[in-house]
């Protein structure tokens, strides 16, 4: 029965190990490769809703959503989407001082979609996004083929 209840107990720490072991892989791709591309009011994907308030000084226009809810900053062209869990999950910009991977409002959208190809983003078909692991940017264009935004987001599962 001891014997038993060992096994028990260490197959259940094994499989808790490699749970967190998944998560923080996630996490850490976001930190040390996606994060360090987005140039957004110092707003990261994963950051604490507290810290962005703190940030951009304010709640902004609260919205809910199907995956958690939004907070809307007219002034600064900006909407940031929070999980359930009220960390940041979606970064919509329209800012021309802001970027993500060096994509600025007014550039032109080849550019754009050639500098998400270079940083090994994939463009799905017969849509705007490109794709990389779990996280997609959308080119927002204008009938000039300039972008006027972009936004991250993690795919939600």
């Amino acid at each position: 029965m001891k014997r038993l209840l060992k096994s028990v107990m260490l197959l259940t720490l094994i499989i808790g190990l490699f749970a967190g072991c998944n998560t923080s892989k996630e996490d850490k791709f976001i930190s040390e490769e996606i994060n360090p591309n987005i140039n957004v009011f110092g707003i990261k994907l994963l950051m604490e809703e507290k810290e962005v308030i703190y940030i951009l000084g304010g709640e902004g226009e609260y919205s809910p959503c199907v995956y958690g809810y939004e907070r809307t900053y007219d002034d600064k062209h900006l909407s940031i989407g929070f999980d359930k869990d009220s960390k940041v999950r979606k970064i919509i910009v329209k800012s021309s001082n802001e970027d993500v991977y060096g994509i600025k409002k007014g550039m032109d959208e080849d550019e754009a979609l050639n500098i998400l190809k270079e940083n090994s983003f994939t463009k799905e078909e017969d849509t705007s996004r490109s794709v990389k692991d779990k996280i997609f940017i959308k080119i927002l264009g204008d009938d000039n083929n300039k972008v006027k935004g972009s936004i991250i987001e993690i795919i939600p599962e």
